[in-house]
């Protein structure tokens, strides 16, 4: 019976940490430590979290001396991490008695990947908007249908048609240590699409191990983080990071087997000229939104992430959209 290490971030979670941690408590699976990580939260949740530790010596309270955000701290939990497998479980979600059981008993040398089905707890403050968006996400149990074993070539095809989270949020999943030490941790240059970066980064050098059952109950209230990104819906977390994605697929190494793949319909993707043509709207639209004093920041966003991330400006499929709005500009000058 490896050992897992339970993964609980928390930030200003008071509301339903008892609850998570109840049904982790609960588990048939009883070889686990609890690794709770507070980001330094002003309400009672690192209260409550030593209080369960003095009376279950596997679980383990930290707090980190600043604020490290949401990233920052899950890769603090993952560091913090003794066990051989992660298991995320977050401060408002459940999993079911035998979640662990269940996943274990598939966790091994060729499956360092493993994901459940998941389900949503919406809470009455939610209103009927966000319950249909979240209802329409893609589902494992619809993408793969009834397979159990994905390997890592389907996985990459299947991206490619479907480039949405379909596996869930890190409460669905299981990985091995090692995973995070050969392909890293979570990328905090991501907020919202920080999972699906995650996933399809592991998913598509090792493949997938489903556990068809819905074994992780992910919890929806106006108080979410993923509610409250979707509210704000600003230029950073929602529009940019479709296109640092589309940057991560086209250019980062590890995601290589992306780029040689064919969608499941067999249609190929040259994905770095995909994300030249996005980078140059972009560009283009933050630039003219300044011109016009509308969002002004939006061109200094861009720049600080180019200055990060440089082919955001020098990939050289931009120099033929680039010459081609050159001559534009020209010709207009030219018949005006």
């Amino acid at each position: 019976m490896p050992k897992v290490s339970i993964c609980i971030p928390i930030y200003n979670g008071e509301q339903y940490l008892e609850d998570a941690l109840n049904s982790i408590l609960n588990q048939t699976y009883k070889n686990f430590e609890v690794v709770i990580v507070d980001d330094q939260s002003t309400d009672k949740s690192h209260e409550i979290a030593k209080s369960y530790a003095l009376n279950d010596t596997r679980i383990h309270v930290f707090k980190n001396e600043k604020n490290l955000g949401l990233v920052g701290n899950w890769n603090k939990c993952i560091e913090l991490a003794k066990g051989e497998w992660i298991k995320f479980v977050f401060q408002d979600d459940l999993i079911t008695d035998n979640c662990l059981e269940l996943m274990m008993a598939s966790a091994n040398d060729k499956s360092r990947f493993i994901a459940c089905y998941r389900d949503f707890l919406f809470e009455a403050d939610v209103n009927e908007g966000t319950i249909e968006t979240f209802r329409k996400y893609p589902r494992l149990s619809d993408v793969f249908e009834k397979k159990i074993n994905v390997n890592n070539v389907y996985f990459a095809q299947t991206v490619l048609s479907c480039p949405d989270n379909f596996i869930g949020e890190p409460t669905s999943t299981l990985i091995h240590k090692t995973v995070f030490d050969q392909y890293g941790y979570f990328n905090p240059s991501f907020s919202q699409l920080c999972d699906i970066e995650y996933w399809i980064r592991i998913g598509v050098n090792e493949g997938l191990t489903i556990i068809p059952h819905y074994l992780a109950h992910f919890r929806v209230h106006s108080n979410s983080t993923t509610s409250l990104n979707a509210k704000q819906h600003n230029f950073r977390t929602h529009e940019l990071e479709d296109l640092l994605l589309l940057h991560e697929f086209a250019f980062n190494p590890q995601f290589a087997i992306l780029r040689q793949s064919k969608s499941l319909s067999g249609k190929k993707i040259n994905l770095k000229k995909e994300f030249a043509k996005k980078a140059f709207w972009f560009k283009n639209t933050a630039s003219a939104r300044q011109k016009q004093s509308i969002n002004a920041n939006e061109l200094k966003i861009w720049t600080e992430l180019a200055n990060q991330y440089p082919k955001f400006e020098t990939s050289w499929h931009l120099l033929p959209l680039k010459a081609n709005n050159w001559l534009k500009s020209k010709m207009w000058r030219f018949y005006r």
